[in-house]
C-alpha cells in the first residue's frame, strides 16, 4: 500500500505512518476543525475489498464504538468509501507497553496502574460479551501521565454474534497464546486472563517467559510447560505475585482465575504484600559460601538407560498430564540407588523448576516411627535443607530451589494443613522458618502465629481423623505441585511404618490431580517375607495401586549371564582403559556380575595397585594381580577397605559402630569431641561419597534437636 501521509482525507491530514495492527496500517493524523491529534487505521487495500475482512473491519468499529471505558482507547469516527475503510481513534504520546517495558522501566506501584487499567477494561468488556483474544503489549497504548488504555479488537470476538474467523483459524499472537487457541477450541473470558498473565509475567521481569522461540517452539511451550518462576530473573519479587501469575496461565480454564475481577483482587493483595514487607527468601550464608559450588561425587553408574528412559516418561506425564506413581525394586547391590540418583540429577537439569524432595525409611527405627519418610519430605519442603546439603546428600541447585519456593508451603500448611502441624512438623520450626525468611506484615504469618500458640498452650487434638490429616498432607502437596512439580522419592519402603504405607496409598489415588512424581524404591524379598507373621502392608498397596495404574514397576536384575557381562564391559569402559578380554571374563567369573560386588571389587584392585594407569591415563591390568588371591564376597572386600582408611577415619568408624548399625553423626562427633561440621564433612564426602562405607539415612527430631543418622 502507497504511503498516504500528508495526504488529506474526509478533513484529516494523515501526518505519518506509525505502525501496524491486526489487518491494517496506522497514521497520525490531524483534524484541524477541532485542532487535535487523532490515529486512522486504514484497511489495507488486499483485503478493502474482500467482504469477510471488512465484515472484521467494521465488526471492530462496532465493538470499541460500544465499549465506552476511560480505558479503552476511544473511536471517534468510522466509515468505508471507495478509497477503503477507516477508523479514527483518540491518538497516544506515550507509545506502547513494549515500549515503556523495553526501556527497562519497571516498578511495582507502575506495573500495578497499568495492571489495573487494562484489568479494569478488558472486565468490562466480558461484562459486553467482548473477548479481545489478542493481549499482547503492543496493544497497550499509554499516555503521558502513564495510563494505559487497551487496543485493537481487530481479532476480538463477540460472545452474541456469529464468530468472526473460520472454524480452526489460529487466532492471536502466537507469544500470549491460550493453550485453547492454540488447540482450536472455544475461547471464553479465561483466554484473555492467560494473556493477561503473560502480559504481567513481562511487565514484571522485562521479558517474555519462552524468549528466542520460532511459532512452533512457542506454542508446544503454551500447550505443554508452566512459565517459569518470575524469582528466577528477580528474587526480589514474592512468591504471592508468582502465583497470581501461575494461576492465571494454567493450561487448563478451568484453574484459572473465574473472571478477571478475582485476578485483580489476588494481584492486589499480591503487590500490597510485596510494598509492605520485603518477602524474598534470601539465600542462608551456606549457600552463599564459595563451597556453594563444589562437586559434588554421584555413584558410579553405568547401563540402565531403558530404565532411566522409563522414569523420564513417567516424569513427562508427571509434569504435563497427570500425576504418577512407580516403584523400583530390586535386592541388595542391584542398583536401586544409583538408578534414582541418576534420574534426579537428570531431570533437576533438564526441568528448572522441578523441586526434588527424599524421605528415607529406616530398618531399626521406621517401622514404630510414624510417617518418618513423609515428614522428613515435608521438613525439606519448608527449606529445612542445611545439614542435608552439608552432608553431600542434596546439591547446592536443589537446596536453593527448596529454599525459595518454602515460603509458599508455609502459606499452603497453614492455609490448608493445620492438622500437620505438631505431628509432621513442629509448629515452632514453622515458626523459625519464618523469621529466618524475615517474613512478617502478612496476614497468613499471624494465623500461623495464632494456630502455633493455640497448639502449645491447648495442645494438639487428640482425635484428628487419619483420613482428614491424610487429605490435608495430599492437598499441601497439590497446592504445591501447582507452583513448582514435585518429585517425591521414598527409599526402602520395605522398612516403613504402617501408618506412612496408608498415606503412601491415599496419596497414590490422589497423584493424578497434580504435577506430582512418587518414586518408591524397596526390596521384594524383603516384602515377600511379611511382617510379624502377616502379609507386609506395602504387599497389598502396591497390588492395589497396580490395579489402579497399571504397570507401575522397574524390576532390577541381572537375568542371564549375557546382561552380567554387558553390565562389566560398561562399568569398565566408563574410564579409559585397555583391559583385555581374558580380564573382563574374570572379573565377571568373580562377582557374578553383581552390581555392588563388581563395583567394590574393581575399586580394590585400583587401591591394592592390581589395576594401574599408564602415561596415557588408561587403566591396566598390573604385574602382581593375583585372582585367587581376592576376596570372594562383597563383605569381604569392605573389610579390605576399611583397612587401609586413614586412622581417623577408622576411629570415626570405631565410635559409630559401638552405637549400633544406625548412628547418629552428633553422638560421635560428641564423643570424639570434634565440630559436628567438621565430622558431617567426613561423613558425607569421605566415608560415604568416596569409600560408600556408610550411608545417610535423613534427620531425626529428638526434643526439638536435629540429629543426621548413617
Amino acid at each position: 500500500m502507497n504511503d498516504l501521509s500528508g495526504q488529506e482525507i474526509r478533513g484529516y491530514k494523515l501526518v505519518e505512518r506509525i505502525g501496524e495492527g491486526g489487518f491494517g496500517i496506522v497514521y497520525r493524523a490531524e483534524q484541524p476543525s477541532v485542532d487535535r491529534e487523532v490515529a486512522i487505521k486504514v484497511i489495507l487495500p488486499e483485503y478493502a475489498d474482500h467482504p469477510e475482512f471488512v465484515r472484521r473491519f467494521e465488526a471492530e468499529a462496532r465493538m470499541v464504538a460500544k465499549l465506552e471505558h476511560p480505558h479503552i482507547v476511544p473511536l471517534y469516527d468510522y466509515w468505508r468509501d471507495e478509497q477503503g475503510a477507516f477508523l479514527v481513534m483518540r491518538w497516544l504520546q506515550g507509545g506502547s507497553l513494549r515500549d515503556a517495558i523495553e526501556s527497562g522501566e519497571s516498578n511495582l506501584k507502575v506495573v500495578g496502574q497499568v495492571f489495573e487499567h487494562i484489568a479494569d477494561a478488558l472486565s468490562m468488556a466480558h461484562e459486553h460479551g467482548v473477548i479481545h483474544r489478542d493481549l499482547k503489549p503492543e496493544n497497550i497504548l499509554l499516555d503521558e501521565a502513564g495510563n494505559a488504555y487497551l487496543t485493537d479488537f481487530g481479532i476480538a470476538k463477540d460472545i452474541g454474534g456469529e464468530r468472526l474467523t473460520k472454524t480452526g483459524k489460529l487466532v492471536g499472537s502466537v507469544d500470549y497464546l491460550a493453550p485453547e487457541q492454540a488447540k482450536g477450541e472455544a475461547v471464553t473470558p479465561k483466554t484473555d486472563i492467560y494473556g493477561l498473565g503473560v502480559v504481567l509475567y513481562e511487565m514484571l521481569t522485562g521479558e517474555h517467559p519462552f524468549p528466542a522461540m520460532t511459532p512452533v517452539q512457542m506454542i508446544q511451550k503454551h500447550l505443554n510447560e508452566p512459565l517459569p518462576s518470575i524469582r528466577r530473573s528477580r528474587p526480589e519479587l514474592s512468591v504471592e505475585l508468582n502465583s497470581v501469575i501461575q494461576r492465571a496461565t494454567a493450561k487448563d480454564p478451568a484453574e484459572r482465575y473465574s473472571d478477571v475481577k478475582e485476578m485483580v483482587k489476588a494481584c492486589r493483595r499480591a503487590l500490597t504484600t510485596a510494598e509492605e514487607v520485603e518477602v524474598e527468601p534470601r539465600l542462608p550464608a551456606f549457600l552463599e559460601e564459595v563451597e556453594r559450588k563444589r562437586e559434588i561425587e554421584h555413584p558410579v553408574f553405568v547401563d540402565r538407560e531403558q530404565e532411566l528412559a522409563r522414569l523420564d516418561e513417567t516424569l513427562q506425564e508427571a509434569l504435563y498430564s497427570h500425576g504418577q506413581i512407580i516403584f523400583v525394586t530390586g535386592g541388595v547391590g542391584r542398583g536401586k540407588t544409583a538408578l534414582v540418583e541418576e534420574f534426579s540429577r537428570r531431570a533437576q537439569e533438564a526441568h528448572a523448576d522441578l523441586l526434588i524432595t527424599a524421605g528415607n525409611c529406616s530398618a531399626h527405627t521406621g517401622i514404630g516411627d510414624a510417617y518418618l519418610p513423609f515428614r522428613q519430605i515435608l521438613e525439606m519442603m519448608i527449606g529445612d535443607v542445611e545439614t542435608r546439603w552439608e552432608a553431600g546428600t542434596i546439591t547446592s541447585e536443589q537446596a536453593s530451589r527448596l529454599w525459595e519456593n518454602a515460603p509458599q508451603v508455609l502459606k499452603t500448611i497453614t492455609e490448608m494443613g493445620s492438622d500437620l502441624i505438631d505431628i509432621f512438623i513442629h509448629g515452632r520450626d514453622l515458626l523459625n522458618r519464618v523469621h529466618e525468611f524475615a517474613l512478617k506484615d502478612v496476614t497468613w504469618v499471624y494465623e500461623l502465629e495464632e494456630l502455633v500458640d493455640r497448639k502449645s498452650r491447648h495442645g494438639s487434638p487428640t482425635d484428628v481423623n487419619q483420613s482428614n490429616l491424610f487429605e490435608q498432607y495430599s492437598r499441601t502437596l497439590l497446592a504445591a505441585s501447582r507452583h513448582a512439580p514435585l518429585v517425591l522419592i521414598l527409599d526402602d519402603l520395605q522398612w516403613a511404618d504402617a501408618a506412612s504405607i496408608n498415606l503412601l496409598f491415599h496419596l497414590g489415588r490422589r497423584v493424578g490431580e497434580g504435577r506430582i512424581l512418587i518414586l518408591g524404591a524397596y526390596r521384594p524379598d524383603e516384602v515377600s517375607l511379611g511382617r510379624e507373621g502377616e502379609r507386609h502392608p506395602l504387599e497389598s498397596v502396591v497390588n492395589e495401586l497396580r490395579r489402579i495404574y497399571g504397570d507401575i514397576e522397574i524390576t532390577l536384575t541381572v537375568e542371564d549371564d549375557v546382561e552380567g557381562k554387558e553390565f562389566v564391559d560398561r562399568l569398565l569402559d566408563t574410564e579409559p582403559n585397555r583391559l583385555s578380554p581374558e580380564f573382563r571374563q574374570a572379573l565377571f567369573d568373580h562377582t557374578g556380575g553383581h552390581p555392588l560386588f563388581t563395583i567394590e571389587l574393581l575399586r580394590a584392585l585400583q587401591e591394592r595397585g592390581d589395576l594401574i594407569q599408564d602415561d596415557q591415563g588408561k587403566w591396566a591390568e598390573g604385574p602382581a594381580l593375583r585372582w585367587d588371591a581376592l576376596p570372594a564376597r562383597v563383605e569381604a572386600v569392605i573389610e579390605e577397605r576399611v583397612g587401609r582408611l586413614e586412622e581417623e577415619l577408622r576411629e570415626v568408624l570405631s565410635v559409630a559402630s559401638v552405637e549400633g548399625e544406625d548412628f547418629t553423626a552428633q553422638v560421635v562427633a560428641r564423643v570424639q569431641e570434634v565440630k559436628e561440621r567438621q565430622l558431617l564433612r567426613e561423613l558425607s564426602q569421605e566415608l560415604e561419597k568416596r569409600h560408600r562405607l556408610v550411608k545417610d539415612q535423613g534427620e531425626l527430631k529428638v526434643n526439638g534437636q536435629l540429629l543426621q543418622r548413617y
